[in-house]
């Protein structure tokens, strides 16, 4: 429990809290598409942290660019290594500050300093001015402040979740080392996130035990030969990297004018127009800034007249049918669809399942287009759209039916305006029936056939992880990221490519990466991986999932992605591999009935044949024109060579097909498998080629 204080200052990392936002609301977008889910998640936390620590002072630091910071003039790798800030998340940035301006926090920004030294720096000026300070941060070495008598606040897993550093004991226990030694700590066991080098070697708990033992970074040089022959000469090695590991690590002293302005809350006139823009009515709710809103009852009723020559508008629940129809609202447990005329309905591709209707539209299809980047459902279109709660039961139901012919009109009117309705209706609508009749149709599995590639699935992995732990040395669970990342970063000695709040990473992204440096277990790893992945998801799952005429059940979706083609789900038939003979040999699962044949239809390269009619761009054309492989054409270029393999034509595939996207050289690179400077290099060549 906090103590309650008057005199409290609740200084904010907004760096920690702004990411930790944006990756556990990622696909949050407006209306508009702009991603929101990052600043969404901060207001929230931040309003959560002011309920709980109600704090009379308010700070926030904020980050500058790393180019040019003052810590690259002790170590110019510092920082180099960590990837730009997606490009979601820099796009909400430009919120942050106004927002927290209307609420009545005093923002810190100064060139050359990081966040941590803005936060360490505000909180010693309030200490010195007998005000209690709270910070709010994700960092470790922060923990450091709490031999100041500063109270660290780390966020928890779920909101409203914290944890409050308050004594030496509390960090020790956490670190294994006092606040005052956390410096000594990371000039040696370094920050991979951070680029700290440290020594290379020794890990976190071997580390906390050095500095446990001699108290710091200089007794334990000063003991050096007191330590085991291989600790000595990792030490030996590294020790510049560990001085000026210690350096970085300190934290900066920076002048900064504290005004001592006390938290007023939030200033509806400033923070109104950001949350409108945004789009945030829940948030608006909250705060209590919104209009009342005008409640609505509903009365229907279980007579049905004669649906058959009017516009019914239709949902189906879970208790039964909702219906508007002629300005009157109905509801029925049980409904013959054959005893309705036109239908208006929100996701019709179910009913279709039930009956043949006449669909004059699918609300929910044609909403879809006007907004791609959302994943519907109907409950929070009708409170966007209309800002009402649906209740649950038959009300809710009724509600529906209710909304649904208002939002008919909305969407009818929108597609017209965006010139759209050519697109829902020769395009969209008639493929709502097709999509049902396949979901139930399903297709044909041959699993018997998979049962006995999963044997030789399992007996190829049951060998990977043999050699694994004979290259390893020791037997361990592979399938453990915690003692996978024991195993390579302690007991091996290779260096961390990365680190979470757990520990060091040891995804996908950096097996791959450590793979392409030459450790040889990561190539094994990455290889496992990719067969268990394999053989859990289809191999032994897809089996289970067949009917009884052993046909598979897939779900196709029409709003399922932004960019207009279908996804398939429960199970997702669309990601089978098809690159290697692992993916393809379960492909082979898939069989047309007797004395039918499975048909493979795409155009070919559309995109790219739309981007040469539209940029001209003459060797395009002549691509085209004189119907050459233009994927073999662009892996020639980029890659400097007359002949080249189907690996590096598949390359070049992405190039052509990722580039006319915007795809990043960050982005690229870990598509491709290749390193970040390496796809730079691809990129520029490209362009160089195609202009």
């Amino acid at each position: 429990m906090v103590a309650n204080s008057e005199n409290r200052a609740l200084i904010i990392d907004v760096s920690a809290l702004l990411y930790r936002s944006f990756y556990t609301l990622a696909n949050m977008k407006n209306s508009k598409g702009v991603p929101t889910g990052a600043v969404f998640g901060f207001i929230n936390t931040f309003n959560a942290l002011i309920d709980k620590f109600n704090p009379k002072y308010v700070v926030a630091c904020f980050d500058v660019s790393r180019d040019s910071l003052k810590r690259k003039e002790i170590y110019p790798e510092y920082k180099s290594q960590r990837d730009a800030m997606p490009e979601g998340l820099a796009q909400q940035l430009k919120y942050i500050e106004p927002i927290l301006t209307a609420y009545g926090v005093q923002n810190f920004k100064v060139a050359g300093y990081e966040a941590d030294d803005l936060v360490a720096s505000s909180s010693l000026l309030f200490l010195s001015k007998a005000i209690e300070p709270y910070v709010v941060t994700g960092d470790k070495d922060l923990l450091q402040l709490v031999a100041h008598d500063i109270k660290i606040v780390r966020p928890g897993k779920f909101a409203g979740e914290y944890k409050v550093f308050q004594t030496s004991e509390e960090v020790e226990e956490y670190l294994g080392v006092l606040p005052e030694q956390i410096v000594d700590l990371f000039s040696i066991q370094g920050d991979a996130s951070d680029g700290i080098p440290g020594v290379k070697g020794i890990g976190a708990k071997g580390a906390a035990k050095l500095i446990k033992s001699y108290g710091d970074l200089d007794g334990v040089y000063a003991n050096i030969e007191n330590l085991p022959e291989k600790m000595q000469e990792k030490l030996e090695v590294d020790r510049e990297n560990a001085y000026i590991s210690k350096e970085l690590a300190k934290l900066a002293s920076v002048d900064l004018e504290l005004t001592l302005q006390e938290y007023h809350g939030p200033t509806v006139e400033q923070l109104m127009p950001i949350l409108e823009e945004l789009e945030f009515k829940t948030i608006i709710k909250k705060l209590g800034i919104d209009a009342p809103k005008e409640e609505v009852a509903f009365e229907y009723s279980k007579d049905l007249p004669n649906l058959k020559d009017g516009l019914s508008f239709l949902y189906k629940g879970d208790e039964g049918y909702a219906i508007s129809f002629e300005g009157k609202l109905y509801f029925v447990e049980d409904l013959d669809l054959q005893l309705l005329g036109k239908v208006v309905a929100f996701n019709s591709k179910e009913l279709f399942k039930t009956s043949d209707i006449d669909l004059e539209m699918d609300v929910m299809i044609g909403y879809h287009l006007l907004h791609p980047s959302e994943r519907l459902n109907i409950n929070r279109v009708v409170l966007k759209e209309f800002d009402v709660e649906v209740p649950e039961g038959i009300e809710g139901l009724v509600a529906i039916a209710y909304y649904l012919e208002k939002l008919h009109k909305v969407v009818v009117q929108k597609l017209e305006v965006e010139d759209m309705t050519k697109t829902y209706r020769e395009i969209e609508h008639p493929l709502i029936p097709v999509l049902s009749y396949m979901e139930q149709n399903g297709v044909s599995l041959n699993v018997s056939y998979l049962e006995e590639y999963g044997i030789e699935l399992q007996k190829r992995i049951k060998e990977l992880e043999e050699t694994i732990h004979k290259i390893a040395g020791c037997e361990f669970n592979v399938a453990s990221p915690k003692q996978l990342a024991e195993v390579l970063f302690e007991g091996m000695g290779i260096k961390p490519v990365k680190k979470t709040k757990t520990g060091f990473s040891t995804d996908n992204e950096v097996l791959e990466t450590l793979s392409r440096e030459g450790v040889d277990i990561a190539e094994h790893l990455v290889k496992y991986r990719q067969l268990v992945k394999l053989e859990n998801t289809y191999v032994s799952t897809l089996p289970q999932q067949v009917d009884t005429n052993n046909r598979l059940h897939t779900t196709f979706n029409q709003d399922g992605t932004a960019t207009g083609r279908l996804s398939s789900s429960s199970p997702n038939l669309q990601n089978i591999p098809s690159r290697t003979s692992e993916g393809r040999n379960i492909r082979k699962a898939f069989i047309a009935p007797k004395g039918r044949v499975f048909i493979s239809a795409d155009y070919s390269q559309i995109e790219l044949r739309i981007l040469a009619a539209i940029s001209k761009d003459a060797k395009l054309i002549d691509a085209y024109a004189n119907n050459k492989d233009l994927h073999s054409l662009t892996a020639s270029r980029i890659f400097r060579k007359e002949s080249v393999s189907r690996e590096e034509r598949d390359k070049a595939k992405i190039v052509n097909f990722s580039l006319i996207y915007g795809k990043s050289a960050f982005g690229l690179a870990k598509e491709i498998n290749i390193f970040v400077q390496e796809a730079k290099e691809y990129i520029n060549r490209y362009f160089n080629e195609y202009h």
